[in-house]
């Protein structure tokens, strides 16, 4: 049986909630992302943007229909909002990133860029007559023609159509932003691989200015071919002091 509730002492550290706030915090409903990588739309309201003080009010602000996800009209106070998902609050746009203390933040984006969200292929099939469907990190999933897309690759979407802008392939020299490990949130430049024994995953070499490191591939995203596609710079963070 699912729960229904959680409490704030037992929150994944992911959303970088108080702890002693109050007892009970509104638990994600199922969806595109998983509980550990995610916030309700409730809690950046009411904690993040401050454009509430209690789940009543937020509630009230998401029936006047000023707010969306992904360009889309937004209802569910429990609705969970992940990584690269853009929301729009009346006239301001955010985009969901990472902090340097692997937390989820809101920073501001530009008004051409609100209706262009970056996505990563997690998964690619081939259908019947030939159909070729690319799995995507938001949950989505959907039917191109270009056979060049792969897994690990990234997408640029339009959201108000639904369809892909720009492919951007993950080759050497591409932009990536590491979602783990000792370094999230930021952004790298991708120079090469580094073999390892067979019951270990190849790492990856990167560059950040002058210091060359490596990480694992689950923690890369691709997110330019020689710089960000998008604003994704946790330094634009909303509230930030």
């Amino acid at each position: 049986m699912t729960k229904r509730h959680l409490k704030r002492i037992g929150a994944p550290n992911f959303g970088n909630i108080s702890r002693k706030k109050s007892i009970w915090i509104t638990r994600p409903n199922p969806g595109p992302h998983p509980l550990k990588k995610c916030l309700t739309l409730d809690l950046i309201i009411r904690e993040r943007l401050k454009f509430a003080d209690t789940q009543r009010e937020s509630k009230k602000a998401m029936e006047s229909g000023q707010i969306r996800g992904d360009q889309k009209v937004v209802f569910d106070h429990k609705r969970p909002v992940g990584l690269m998902d853009v929301l729009s609050i009346r006239d301001k746009n955010y985009r969901i990133v990472l902090d340097k203390k692997n937390s989820l933040v809101l920073i501001d984006i530009p008004e051409n860029q609100k209706n262009l969200k970056l996505c990563k292929v997690i998964g690619k099939k081939v259908q019947k007559k030939g159909n070729i469907q690319i799995n995507l990190h938001d949950g989505r999933n959907i039917l191109v023609k270009d056979n060049k897309i792969k897994v690990d690759d990234s997408v640029i979407l339009d959201l108000t159509k639904g369809d892909i802008k720009e492919h951007i392939p993950f080759e050497k020299g591409c932009a990536l932003y590491l979602t783990g490990g000792g370094h999230p949130g930021t952004i790298v430049f991708y120079e090469g691989v580094k073999k390892t024994s067979n019951l270990v995953p190849d790492l990856l070499v990167v560059k950040s200015g002058k210091e060359v490191f490596e990480t694992a591939k689950t923690y890369a995203f691709v997110v330019g071919k020689s710089a960000p596609s998008l604003v994704i710079s946790p330094e634009r963070e909303v509230g930030k002091k």
